[in-house]
């Protein structure tokens, strides 16, 4: 007789469950319905699958939720990632009514942060996309800028800090839309909560992090580009293991103050990985933050960058040279960057796409991708010297 699956030994039933999960949604759970044996054989598994990351809000019943999951030891240790749904105005009403000393969820909170022993990871992710779905649908399309996530970030950090264990990751996204085929970034305005980045986090290895930097010119007569400057430098200084920097800054001439100071007073012993997207900064500025951590760089990811330049054209020529001959990149990516009023365009080395074959009208769709994605040390050398070459740039008001 064929042996049942209550027979097979615990690590083939994983094995089954797990090539059974590559072609639709884990059935480790429904297989654990199916009787005590293979119940107790996959508990493992569905431990690991269920409670590995776990989503939370400020919300009284997802935060006791969490605490009451701490209070299982099993379950507890197997926790590696949180991810804070961010809904601003939820937040900021929830932290008004309920957030004090007095408190006694956020005192079980705490303890129960003590208790995930091997939480690694804190993700802040937009919740309100949801909204804006369910508004399209019933056809009240609003607009929906950026999601300024402040409060949610600040009330973890300063939960964190009482915790003795570190995290290694700090991650702050949106989601995508289908229909708008983009990713609305999550972004900080309140700038000091970076500031609780304090030594409880000195083993952070990877942050990504948007700044939402005010329009107006001044804030508490201060430029609003150099607290923002200031105050992240002051954070980065106590993350001597960070090696991967994802920075995003809202554009404009806060930005750019911004990154001036990142490029004059940081310094990331360790730095591994700098990706740059949608902001503002001089080539002056960006070839000196490269020039600094030089020797251990090796990862670069630019995109839709304005940059300006005293030198126009020829400073960023001297850029790429310097970045080819330098740096010790492994990879290289660089879309949509803008020098001054200009684009910034490689056509000898764009890529073009077209359809399988024409439409009815007999037309060919063709698109041209110019985005540059350079792997290995040779090929970025390659390419930075043929980008050298063949590099243009077209004015977009014509």
């Amino acid at each position: 007789m064929a042996p049942s699956l209550v027979s097979l030994p615990t690590e083939l039933l994983e094995m089954i469950a797990e090539a059974s999960a590559a072609s639709g949604p884990d059935p480790v759970p429904v297989l654990r319905m199916t009787c005590r044996e293979i119940q107790q054989k996959l508990d493992r598994r569905f431990t690991e699958f269920c409670f590995a990351v776990r989503y939370v809000c400020l919300d009284e019943r997802k935060l006791r939720e969490l605490c009451a999951l701490s209070k299982v030891s099993r379950l507890a240790t197997q926790v590696e990632a949180l991810v804070v749904l961010c809904r601003p105005a939820e937040d900021a009403r929830y932290v008004v009514f309920h957030f004090g000393s007095g408190w006694s969820t956020w005192k079980e909170f705490d303890l129960a942060l003590q208790r995930l022993v091997n939480l690694r990871e804190i993700d802040f992710t937009d919740m309100t996309m949801e909204k804006a779905r369910e508004d399209r649908l019933m056809g009240r399309p609003r607009p929906y800028g950026e999601l300024d996530f402040s409060i949610a970030f600040a009330t973890f950090m300063l939960a964190f800090e009482k915790r003795e264990t570190t995290l290694r990751a700090i991650t702050c996204y949106g989601q995508r839309d289908e229909k708008m085929r983009s990713v609305r970034p999550v972004g900080l305005s309140d700038t000091e909560s970076l500031l609780h980045l304090n030594s409880a986090l000195v083993a952070l290895q990877s942050l990504t992090i948007k700044l939402l930097l005010p329009r107006y010119p001044r804030e508490n007569g201060l430029d609003s580009g150099i607290k923002a400057g200031n105050d992240l430098c002051a954070a980065l200084q106590n993350c001597p293991e960070l090696n991967n920097l994802s920075l995003e800054l809202s554009k404009g001439r806060d930005a750019s103050a911004a990154f001036n100071l990142l490029a004059t007073s940081a310094l990331l012993p360790k730095l591994k990985r700098f990706d740059l997207w949608k902001s503002w900064c001089t080539i002056q500025d960006l070839t000196l933050f490269f020039s600094r951590h030089s020797a251990t760089i090796q990862r670069c990811d630019l995109r839709e960058v304005s940059m300006a330049s005293h030198a126009g054209s020829s400073g960023f020529n001297d850029m790429l040279e310097f970045m080819g001959k330098k740096l010790k990149l492994s990879h290289l990516a660089l879309s949509y960057l803008k020098l001054g009023r200009c684009y910034v365009e490689f056509p000898a080395m764009s890529t073009v796409y077209c359809d399988d074959g024409p439409d009815a009208e007999g037309w060919v769709m063709v698109e041209i991708d110019e985005r540059m994605r350079l792997n290995g040390h040779e090929e970025v050398q390659e390419g930075i010297a043929r980008m050298q070459e063949c590099v243009q740039f077209k004015n977009y008001d014509t």
